[in-house]
């Protein structure tokens, strides 16, 4: 018998922190392993240089960075154990987290989210004032022969700052990067009066969608000391994300004569981003169905591709319809590469573009005939977009989808409590009957009530309390089971519960001492496993018992 089964966390705690399990024992998905991509180093840039250290940033995706570093340009003198190297630095991380605990997993959360931009940040202290170091990158993925930079000849080589020196205008700079989820990301600021920009992280020591720099850690050219240049100053400001998407925007500060610590100026730098959501949707096995692809974006976009992992054996038959008006319909296509993967490709009309919020399509399926129920993923695996002249646009975010299919097996969902109240969604076939039970332990389960149902989905309200499990069942009992209902007037009803394609005779009597006369009231063949019998309207005492033939 296929169930659902689900813990619910204790009363009082927040729900969205809590552990949540839901344990299906009629399926189960297989993941096929791809062939792991040969990764690269590019874009080495050295970054955050003081007269003490310096950072080294480059781009290599799905893999662990590290740093060599060394006192000649040949690599023969090794300096690890000399100096100290940390990779991903940050310096505060998210300043609104008081519990030291919380700050360490929000860190953590935000470094995960620079190396998935493929963004690579070390950091190397301890140096000495004005030395030249030398380094090698390494760029370790899980399988496959790590990369190297560079592969071969001398090292890359770096001078350290001869020293620090007073700065009268001491100017903070905070960047609003306003649009899409842009925690993780680094941004560089530059100069072309300073020899090394200057990195930092977005959200370290500031909001998620923010970055800090102070602009006297930018040091003057030639040696002579942090960055003083009195007057309105350009510098460059360079967003780094996932490859494809970086922007660059020209900020300019004004620096006078004054004595100023700590000047802050904030600025606001609207992204340019696409993000891309599916809708979710409720359908039975054999049946047509499709949830909404909807679209954000802040600049007009003319070419919108996107890989979506949907198994075959779940949804089938891929198409898009409701197409927006801008949208041409002679280049949309659904391409499949292989399994459950398929490449969607969508180009607007001649001078025509997509911006804002809207839904651009309907992506609909057919579910599979004969499969068992389950919560089908609609997932994003990559996307990109461009501009009608071809430009690319970053798509930070594409939230996948869900497709509810159900067969004949019904599932079980726990929501979130609301007022202290457990509640749990229903998925079924319509005009059957069902049992919900409950357990401690997982093997001693309760029945809680058994019910008919006539919708595809509905909201059942779950007892007890502390940690348990919950499951729903099919209810077909034999023997037949009867039940009087309750109704607002005189009428009389009955609720009975059997096996679909079973015949059963409703028998009726008005006394039950011996011998029992017990006379044929109405016989009635299942269709379902449940059947409402309406009775004549009488005070006399009646009772009525249902026999299977």
């Amino acid at each position: 018998m296929n169930t659902w089964l689900s813990l619910h966390p204790k009363p009082g705690r927040n729900f969205g922190a809590a552990l949540r399990f839901l344990w299906a024992v009629f399926g189960c998905l297989a993941w096929a392993a791809l062939p792991a991509r040969a990764v690269t180093i590019t874009n080495v840039t050295v970054v955050n240089v003081t007269p003490t250290g310096f950072s080294v940033l480059w781009r290599a995706s799905a893999s662990t960075p590290s740093i060599a570093v060394f006192a000649d340009a040949a690599g023969t003198t090794n300096l690890a154990g000399q100096l100290g190297v940390t990779a991903f630095p940050l310096h505060t991380g998210n300043p609104a987290l008081t519990n030291a605990y919380d700050r360490r997993l929000a860190a953590a959360v935000t470094r995960q989210k620079t190396a998935t931009a493929g963004l690579n940040l070390m950091r190397v202290t301890g140096c000495q004032p004005g030395t030249t170091y030398y380094f090698r990158l390494t760029s370790t993925p899980a399988s496959g022969a790590p990369a190297v930079h560079p592969a071969s000849g001398p090292l890359p080589a770096v001078t350290t700052e001869n020293e620090n020196t007073f700065v009268l205008n001491s100017q903070q700079l905070v960047l609003d990067l306003m649009g899409a989820d842009t925690e993780g990301f680094i941004v560089l600021l530059s100069s072309t009066n300073s020899p090394h920009p200057l990195a930092a992280v977005v959200g370290d020591g500031v909001n998620t969608n923010q970055v800090f720099f102070s602009v006297s850690d930018l040091f003057a050219l030639g040696g002579g000391g942090n960055f003083a240049l009195p007057g309105a100053q350009s510098f460059f400001a360079d967003v780094l994300g996932p490859a494809g998407t970086d922007q660059q925007r020209l900020v300019s500060l004004t620096f006078t004569t004054q004595l100023t610590v700590a000047q802050t100026t904030e600025i606001g730098l609207v992204s340019e981003y696409v993000t891309l959501a599916l809708g979710s949707t409720v359908l039975r096995a054999g049946q047509t169905s499709g949830v909404p692809l909807n679209f954000n974006s802040s600049v007009g976009i003319g070419t919108l591709d996107f890989l979506v992992d949907i198994p075959p054996a779940r949804l089938t038959n891929l198409t898009l319809q409701s197409l927006a008006p801008q949208i041409d319909a002679g280049f949309v296509s659904i391409t499949s590469q292989g399994g459950s993967t398929s490449l969607v490709h969508i180009v607007t009309l001649p001078g025509q573009f997509l911006i804002g919020g809207q839904q651009i399509a309907q992506l609909t399926f057919l579910a599979v005939t004969q499969q068992t129920s389950a919560f089908v993923p609609l997932r994003f695996l990559a996307a990109t977009a461009a501009k009608p002249g071809g430009a690319p646009v970053n798509v930070p975010v594409a939230q996948p989808g869900r497709a509810v299919v159900i067969g004949s097996q019904p599932l079980l969902e726990v929501n979130p409590d609301t007022n202290g109240l457990r509640s749990a969604t229903l998925y079924a076939q319509p005009w059957m009957s069902y049992a919900l039970q409950m357990s401690s332990d997982l093997v001693h389960w309760v029945e809680v009530n058994h019910f008919p149902e006539t919708n595809q989905v509905s909201t059942l309200r779950l007892p007890g309390t502390g940690n348990q499990f919950y499951r729903i069942q099919l209810f077909t009992p034999d023997p037949p089971v009867l039940e009087a209902m309750l109704t607002s007037g005189p009428a009389r009803q009955l609720l009975f519960y059997g096996r679909p394609g079973t015949n059963y005779t409703l028998q009726s009597a008005t006394s039950l001492s011996t011998p029992t006369t017990w006379l044929p009231f109405v016989s009635y063949t299942f269709t379902n496993s449940f059947r409402y019998v309406s009775l004549p309207n009488t005070n006399a005492v009646i009772f009525h018992r249902l026999r299977r033939n």
